[in-house]
């Protein structure tokens, strides 16, 4: 949307048409649709915009639903079978581009309708407290001694950011990232879970997901892929930068529409979304979920991602998932 018809479309939402039909807003209950399992990144996201949207920002109920599947693309193609319907949203991420990439999904962007970019989401590369690995550098000694022996576990798919973050600390040390055992789950909290068992060695999750569980002990974070320490129960935890890797990755978390919708329905949630990024309650949420704020509208949202596409180009080659 150029900046005229944004201006345009926000003027309609106050004054209404000169027919007197009101501006869009939503009339019914609003569904953000996640397409993963609950307890992960999406999840989380979803259920902050609840709790905080429904504090007199929408009017209307609001429901999350958790359609996982595909890493994401089943909760994408189920939303976007209500085009051109406001009362419909998803959460995504950069496996909305690494699906494009690789020719996974018929999905792209560009043929829905990204609405914001809300924050980044810094990883944390985990072991179970009770096993051998006991620091970043051991993990890394083994990765680089006997990758084959390593077992790796993460959601949601093959090439997300995860995996891309796995992808830049091999780089970084200098191992064969095809060589760890890698199981890919449907979730984060499956992925946790394995981590629990040690079914896995390792697993790569947004920080929050682990949270719970370093602070009961059951789970070490050795590093973060933040550009510097995180809070909470990361506070001790080192970034990879600081130990010597240039590891830093904070997939996006945003909020996309199905396709068709119109420019005074994208003003309605731009405008929506802005005031509930500038809320208490919102910036309690970020800084529960370990998040960093990175607040972009609409147009600056298709320019972000259009970016971070051709960036993504790069890691997945070096992950043999493109050619």
């Amino acid at each position: 949307m150029t900046a005229f018809r944004r201006i345009a479309a926000l003027a309609l939402m106050a004054t209404g048409t000169a027919s007197g039909v009101s501006a869009a807003e939503p009339s019914r209950v609003v569904e953000i649709i996640v397409g993963a399992s609950p307890g992960g990144g999406f999840d989380r996201t979803a259920r902050a915009m609840e709790r905080v949207l429904e504090e007199g920002i929408v009017s209307q109920p609001i429901n999350v639903t958790n359609q996982p599947g595909a890493g994401g693309a089943v909760g994408l193609a189920s939303m976007n079978r209500h085009p051109g319907d406001m009362h419909y949203i998803s959460i995504t991420s950069p496996n909305i581009l690494t699906d494009e990439l690789r020719g996974t999904s018929p999905l792209t962007f560009e043929t829905l309708t990204p609405l914001a970019t809300l924050v980044s989401e810094y990883l944390c590369f985990a072991v179970n407290a009770e096993g051998p690995l006991k620091t970043a550098e051991d993990l890394v000694n083994a990765l680089k001694e006997r990758p084959g022996e390593m077992r790796f576990g993460f959601a949601t798919t093959p090439g997300n950011h995860n995996h891309v973050a796995f992808a830049q600390l091999a780089q970084a040390v200098g191992f064969d990232v095809m060589k760890p055992k890698t199981v890919v789950f449907k979730g984060a909290s499956e992925a946790v879970t394995a981590l629990l068992g040690q079914h896995v060695d390792f697993s790569i999750a947004p920080a929050a997901s682990f949270a719970e569980y370093v602070r009961s002990g059951d789970l070490n974070c050795l590093a973060v892929s933040a550009p510097e320490r995180l809070g909470g129960a990361m506070a001790e935890v080192p970034t990879w930068t600081e130990l010597g890797y240039p590891v830093v990755y904070g997939p996006f978390r945003g909020v996309i529409g199905p396709q068709d919708m119109q420019p005074d329905q994208i003003a309605f949630w731009e405008e929506a979304l802005t005031r509930m990024t500038g809320t208490e309650a919102w910036k309690q949420e970020v800084e529960d979920n370990y998040w960093t704020e990175t607040f972009k509208g609409h147009d600056e949202t298709l320019e972000f991602l259009r970016s971070e596409r051709d960036l993504l180009k790069g890691s997945l080659t070096d992950l043999g998932l493109l050619q």
